[in-house]
């Protein structure tokens, strides 16, 4: 499975490069809980040379948990720090000859989902199947968004992409009260409505700023 291992950030500052002072951002140290991910890039993060970097289609760099493997091997150095070279996310998997351009790749969904889960107290029958419609809707999301992708727009598919859209919210506004229910009975404390809102704008986002169909 495709996995964020790391979340990195750092501001342009100076150094030295060969004899000179140059203005970098190349320096990302690891940071923990959430990060903001805005239009040109993560809260905490910024790039220097913005002429080769950054922008609404560079916002987010990636670098595969492989290749910093490979490159302690060649260095024969161990122990690399996520974001010695620059990136943002360190991932597991998406191998370079796996990934192309054009793909998408979400990652709210899934951590809003596991992050909720943590409050369940056991797993009921209703929380079981309410957990089980919320995934069944999100992965109908690829082949409705592919489905209208490769279309001129006729109302058949975008119908069908507006409902799928519109059944993943469901479906998570429904475990979401699943999930307060069973935390309420266990005495922790439920999850906040404003993380609802949360999830729900990160699908709204999506579907308003990543779709290559709406540009």
């Amino acid at each position: 499975m495709n996995a964020i291992v790391s979340v990195n950030v750092g501001l342009p500052r100076d150094g030295k490069w060969r004899g000179k002072t140059v203005r970098t951002a190349i320096c990302k140290e690891r940071v923990q809980g959430r990060v903001l991910a805005a239009r040109l890039n993560l809260i905490g993060d910024g790039q220097a040379d913005l002429s080769g970097h950054g922008g609404k289609q560079r916002a987010v760099t990636v670098y595969q948990l492989a290749s910093y493997r490979y490159w302690e091997s060649y260095l024969r150095r161990s122990h690399l720090v996520y974001g010695n070279f620059g990136r943002n996310f360190t991932v597991e998997r998406l191998a370079d000859d796996e990934v192309c351009i054009r793909h998408r790749f979400r990652t709210s969904n899934a951590i809003n989902h596991r992050n909720l889960l943590r409050h369940a107290n056991r797993a009921t029958p209703r929380l079981i199947w309410r957990n089980f419609a919320h995934l069944f809707t999100v992965s109908l999301m690829p082949f409705s968004t592919a489905w209208v992708a490769s279309t001129e727009l006729p109302a058949i598919p975008v119908t069908v992409y507006a409902s799928v859209f519109v059944l993943v919210n469901t479906t998570y506004i429904t475990l979401c009260f699943e999930a307060r229910r069973s935390a309420a009975k266990r005495g922790r404390a439920a999850p906040r409505a404003n993380d609802d809102a949360h999830a729900i704008a990160c699908h709204t986002r999506y579907i308003l700023h990543r779709q290559p169909w709406l540009h």
